[in-house]
């Protein structure tokens, strides 16, 4: 009978073990269910999260090609062209490849140039530089096949004018083979033409794509919160707040480096240089600080430690 009584009450206690053991699984008056705690963090994450790409690639299509250019300096190559004095020489400016720029120099009186024929993919861009040429920079130009060889380019009609006021971009779309380019200049100028393909002067947005898919996934792993335990309620809170830090330390970085891109495009768009691509925070990166910062407790003997 002693036996019955004392295997008895060894089982109790056995029972009573268990269930300290694993009262994070049972009712928790001064915690949270781990599916709760999931929600509020998932909350806490949309609310504060990063810019959506389409809100992001809105902003910089706004800020590309802007015309913002006032403050912008130019520089002139160091292997800038040099004007002829002959309105019916051949061709000094050998049109560069795709995505890539050549500078012309013209110092004093008349200069002319005049380019080798475009090919079918290549569209040009060209502007002239008001800061190095001041006020005095007067050229135009003229596109066409009727532009090549060793045809007077004084004698080619409409000519078009080469903005110099605000360093505006002229583009000459028409990408058929066998167009050359002809300039005229009257005074002191420095121009810069510059080559893409149709449909490429855009700004791009470096998406992290990599970082969008396997960021849900690192967080997850790294907080390995389970639905049906209990976690204490500060360390979930800390983990909101931490959260919440993160994602303002992201937001921030953000700008900072937006405000970069806008630098170079102002540039990109007064110098006829390349059209930048604009880089965001690693969404990969901020996810493995935020798992890592996010270290919530399980609740302690009979739910409550």
């Amino acid at each position: 009978m002693d036996n019955l009584k004392m295997n008895t009450i060894k089982t109790i206690l056995l029972l009573i073990f268990v269930w300290l053991v694993n009262c994070n699984y049972i009712y928790s008056p001064t915690g949270i269910r781990g599916s709760d705690a999931r929600a509020e963090i998932d909350e806490v994450k949309q609310t504060t999260g990063f810019i959506s790409l389409p809100l992001l690639s809105s902003s910089v299509s706004s800020v590309s090609g802007s015309g913002q250019t006032s403050n912008a300096t130019c520089s002139v190559k160091s292997d800038a062209i040099s004007s002829s004095n002959s309105p019916t020489s051949t061709a000094n400016i050998t049109v560069p490849p795709v995505n890539s720029s050549v500078d012309m120099n013209h110092t004093t009186g008349t200069g002319y140039f005049r380019t080798n024929p475009f090919n079918n993919l290549q569209v040009g861009q060209i502007v002239l530089f008001r800061q190095i040429t001041g006020n005095t920079g007067d050229c135009s130009f003229n596109y066409g096949p009727t532009a090549c060889e060793t045809t007077d380019i004084t004698t080619l009609t409409d000519p078009t004018n080469v903005e110099r006021e605000n360093n505006s971009r002229i583009n000459f779309d028409e990408d058929t083979a066998n167009n050359c380019l002809a300039i005229r200049c009257n005074a002191p100028a420095a121009i810069r033409l510059r080559t893409t393909t149709s449909g490429s002067a855009t700004a791009s947005v470096e998406f992290d794509t990599v970082g969008f898919i396997v960021s849900p996934i690192l967080f997850e792993s790294l907080t390995e919160i389970n639905d049906d335990r209990y976690y204490t309620k500060d360390s979930v809170e800390s983990c909101k707040e931490n959260i919440s830090l993160l994602s303002l330390i992201q937001f921030s970085e953000t700008q900072r480096a937006f405000q970069a891109y806008s630098a170079q495009d102002a540039l990109a768009t007064s110098c006829n240089e390349n059209n930048p691509s604009f880089s965001p925070p690693s969404n990969l990166l901020i996810s493995l600080l935020q798992g890592s910062l996010c270290s919530i407790e399980e609740v302690g003997f009979f739910g409550i430690f």
